[in-house]
């Protein structure tokens, strides 16, 4: 069975919780990651999302609330953010 331990502050809700992804959700994620690693060794990184979603947890990293965000353009080059 596949899933995962929970490791809360509280000792007594440590715990197993299996998983419900399929053999099939399992092998379609392993394409998934094949095809990024092959895009990362090729360098491709194009193009840019310019309608992020936005995360909370993560919106400091993805500049989701910043004045100016700073990209490059296809050729490397950082583009002016106006």
């Amino acid at each position: 069975v596949m899933g995962f331990i929970l490791l809360p502050k509280k000792l007594d809700d440590v715990g197993f919780y299996p998983s419900s992804w399929d053999r099939e959700l399992l092998l379609d994620a392993d394409e998934t990651a094949r095809r990024v690693i092959r895009a990362i060794r090729k360098g491709v990184y194009w193009p840019p999302n310019s309608n992020p979603p936005q995360y909370t947890d993560y919106s400091a990293i993805c500049q989701d609330n910043t004045f100016e965000q700073f990209v490059c353009d296809s050729s490397g080059e950082e583009a002016m953010p106006w």
